[in-house]
């Protein structure tokens, strides 16, 4: 403000007055003052010119500071008053408050007065503005709302009547705006029958002014429109008439987006899947309730985290390596992870992560979905088991051994190798007869194949054939004689007794041998031909080893086929 503030100070104190037009002059203020020491002098002064702010008494005469406020609300005068008086009580402050006085000063401490002037002239200009821009808006309003895809309300609060409706009422209700003109209530004659009791529940309670809701409608075709409406009010600045405005907007497409958002937050918080998603640096963003489930780990503990926090350490960096690099060059990547959870406890996942990118085809996010599969692992485990191995030795079954043999035989014919197969029979059933239990028997079994197992080196497979004969399959025989040193080892295995609850028993085994492709080229014949020698090493009482011939021949029940 260019020109001198002009300040009209109610008081009958010259030394006062005076007091007052030095404080304000001394903090700056550039200001001219009049004095008006009783009603007629204030009413003169009020009508002859502006003033930019009143600073009154508590009373002057038979003039009171509610008197003055009250004189220039009779003259349309808005400006700050300020009580300036050497003390004023609470009940009096509160009624001066509430008829219109801005604020309190004391005589005592007339440092507070120009602070508290410009604070209110500035409050002042803003309040201004405010209105000055308030009635801009109202009167371009109604231009605007012609040219806007949504629809304008305009209410009269109290006659609760439509006074307008934009044009794009009837593009968007699809109906004319004649009877919603004559009554807002026929609003809720187009809202769908499911949605009318909450919103006629909200008219009710909360009125026009509050609302703030969305809803549906029911287009003439059946079909269903979702609406959100929003009120606020405005206020005629000349007559002080209450409106009510409001805006209505199509909302269908956002709650259609919304549904199938929310759609797809449940199917992944309710998957059966563990669910991971990291930003690009692979930093955890969410995880869903199967996640917490079977890694242990809460929502709280994992996000903000790497996918790291479950590494067991049994799968090396190359693994992590070719997982990043196919997830970084846009390629989804499927496998097995051996996890570890949070109590400590290995897990396998089958897991399938899968890079995001957005619609410029940036990558943006990586989707981890994954499924516990160790139960059927461990499953899958005990059936191999029982079918490939032995359940009194723990050995390879004749299943297994007949498995390896084919496959061992395929191999060292493409490589140009020797094979050996020893079948080795201990005949503990000749020995022990029927005068020992089974259970006693399956000891001495079980003893005899620990003997054996210790005496071969643990990538030499060792199996059981049927009662007490054993296959031990040789494959790639490397030099001259490494038969004979294995056959050596078995040998030595039994030269101290097997001892089994009280019981010894020296065991001088029969044994036959046959080898790739000397003696045969198909795995089935090589197999019968090491067991024909070994019965014929048994018939024989032979205490070596015996490789098998084409003259070799055994009496009947002696061999089996």
């Amino acid at each position: 403000m260019n020109r001198p503030l002009r300040i009209l100070i109610i008081d009958t104190n010259s030394k006062d007055v005076e007091r007052i037009e030095t404080e304000l002059l001394k903090a700056g203020l550039n200001a001219s003052f009049a004095q008006a020491s009783c009603r007629d002098e204030l009413n003169d002064l009020l009508v002859q010119q502006t003033w930019d702010i009143l600073l009154t008494e508590c009373r002057v005469n038979d003039l009171t500071a509610q008197d003055v406020v009250a004189m220039l609300q009779r003259h349309v005068i808005t400006v700050p008053v300020i009580v300036v008086c050497r003390g004023v009580g609470e009940g009096l402050a509160v009624s001066l408050m509430h008829a219109g006085a801005h604020d309190f000063v004391s005589k005592k401490d007339l440092s507070r007065l120009a602070p508290a002037i410009e604070r209110e002239l500035a409050e002042q200009a803003q309040h201004r503005q405010a209105e000055h821009a308030l009635h801009e808006t109202k009167q371009r309003f109604l231009q605007l709302s012609r040219n806007i895809e949504e629809v304008f309300w305009l209410l009269d609060a109290e006659a609760k009547k439509v006074l307008y409706l934009s044009p794009s009422f009837e593009e968007m209700w699809e109906q004319s705006a004649t009877q919603m003109l004559s009554s807002p209530q026929f609003l809720l004659a187009t809202i769908h029958p499911d949605d009318v009791p909450r919103i006629q529940q909200l008219l009710d309670e909360q009125g026009w002014l509050a609302f703030n809701h969305d809803y549906r409608i029911v287009l003439g075709d059946g079909s269903v429109r979702w609406i959100h409406t929003r009120c606020f009010s405005l206020q005629d600045e000349l007559d002080g008439t209450g409106r009510i405005a409001g805006i209505s907007t199509d909302i269908t497409g956002k709650k259609e987006l919304e549904q199938e958002r929310d759609m797809m937050t449940r199917a992944l918080e309710q998957s059966a899947d563990a669910v991971m998603i990291t930003d690009t640096e692979g930093t955890i963003i969410y995880v869903n309730a199967t996640f917490e489930d079977i890694s242990g780990y809460s929502k709280q503990e994992a996000l903000g985290r790497k996918p790291s926090l479950l590494r067991s350490g049994f799968q090396d960096n190359e693994f992590y390596h070719r997982v990043w690099q196919s997830l970084k060059n846009g390629i989804p990547f499927v496998d097995v992870f051996i996890n570890r959870r949070k109590d400590g406890e290995l897990y396998y996942e089958a897991k399938t992560i899968t890079p995001l990118r957005s619609s410029e085809g940036e990558l943006t996010h990586f989707v981890s979905t994954g499924m516990d599969i160790t139960a059927h692992l461990k499953g899958r485990d005990r059936l191999h088991r029982i079918l490939h191995y032995d359940v009194v030795t723990g050995l390879a079954n004749q299943a297994l051994l007949h498995e390896r043999l084919h496959r061992e035989v395929l191999h060292a014919h493409r490589l140009e190798q020797r094979l050996g197969v020893i079948c080795l029979g201990l005949g503990l059933a000749q020995l022990l007869g029927s005068s020992v239990g089974h259970e006693l028997y399956e000891q001495m079994m079980r003893v005899a194949a620990w003997r054996m197992q210790e005496s071969l080196e643990p990538h030499i497979t060792l199996a059981r054939l049927n009662g007490d004969e054993f296959v031990i399959l040789l494959k790639e025989l490397e030099y001259d004689g490494h038969l004979e040193a294995v056959l050596q080892q078995l040998r030595q295995a039994f030269a101290t007794p097997l001892q089994v609850e009280g019981y010894e028993l020296f065991l001088l085994p029969s044994v036959g041998v046959s080898v790739y492709p000397d003696h045969a080229l198909e795995a089935d014949e090589l197999l019968q031909q090491a067991r024909l020698a070994m019965h014929y090493a048994r018939q024989h009482s032979s205490d070596d080893f015996v490789y098998y011939r084409q003259d070799m021949r055994v009496l009947p029940n002696t061999h089996t086929n």
